[in-house]
């Protein structure tokens, strides 16, 4: 690659990014993904949209932590899961695709009643990425259970906390039914580019589709990787990994990437037995 292609990563960026950057790099010399990127005009071009990609990540995570993993800052999540999409993805893998993995998180941790200091919807992405970006981040976004205050309204003699627990479970339930496998989340794309684009989409939406699935897969996959063991509690980990084995592992099954849902079986069986260990000790 030229180094004058170089000026795009010479910036104040965190070392997460710079190990991200080395990965794309090494993947576009190395992958017939790229291989259209013949030109430096090309590759000037989609370095640039990158550098401004991961500048809003950045950004729009400032001071956000995560409670595990090698790195506390929230965007080494967002940096894991786009390397990951693109190792597991391949040949397949397209510049929208980094996109929505970097931004997977957006709308759902910087919606409007969140306390982050930048709020992020649709129509931003929309705006920002185009559409195909819009529609994947806000497929990966799951819905807030009602807020605090309004489950209290109806609590009656309940208790606060199994109530809560429980919505959660009931709004994983309904979320999760689309990834059941490609077919169902194929059906699920379209419905909200109807809803949110008045569009319909194309004859490209069951690639959508598989890549929305990889994304979801490989994010379930870093976060149970880096789950904590103790600032989660045994109910948390529970659902998770009970969603990730009804729903996502036939999901994985059904696009037909062995190493990529036999890592997934590996994180679930590893947790399993550490949630057992751990709920024993507590």
């Amino acid at each position: 690659m030229d180094d004058s292609i170089n000026i795009f990563w010479k910036n104040d960026f965190s070392e997460y990014w710079e190990s991200f950057i080395d990965f794309l790099q090494d993947s576009i010399k190395s992958w017939t993904t790229f291989s259209t990127l013949q030109t430096h005009r090309d590759l000037e071009f989609f370095f640039k949209i990158i550098f401004e990609v991961c500048k809003r990540t950045e950004r729009n995570f400032e001071g956000k932590q995560r409670l595990t993993g090698e790195y506390k800052e929230y965007h080494s999540h967002l940096y894991e899961v786009a390397r990951l999409y693109l190792e597991y993805s391949w040949e397949n893998a397209t510049l929208e695709w980094i996109i929505i993995a970097l931004r997977h998180d957006d709308i759902e941790d910087l919606h409007k009643d969140s306390k982050s200091k930048i709020k992020v919807n649709f129509i931003d992405i929309l705006q920002e990425d185009w559409y195909k970006p819009a529609i994947g981040v806000e497929m990966l976004t799951k819905p807030k259970v009602p807020h605090i205050d309004e489950t209290r309204l109806h609590l009656g003699n309940q208790d606060l906390h199994s109530v809560r627990e429980k919505q959660k479970i009931e709004r994983d339930d309904k979320y999760y039914e689309a990834f059941l496998n490609i077919d169902t989340l194929t059906e699920e794309l379209s419905n909200i580019a109807d809803a949110k684009l008045w569009i319909k989409l194309k004859s490209d939406k069951k690639q959508l589709a598989r890549d929305i699935a990889i994304v979801r897969i490989v994010d379930r996959i870093h976060n149970l990787r880096t789950m904590p063991e103790k600032e989660y509690s045994n109910e948390k980990r529970l659902r998770k990994l009970k969603n990730t084995e009804v729903y996502l592992l036939h999901l994985a099954q059904s696009l037909k990437m062995p190493r990529l849902y036999g890592d997934l079986v590996s994180s679930v069986i590893y947790w399993y037995t550490r949630y057992f260990k751990v709920k024993k000790n507590s």
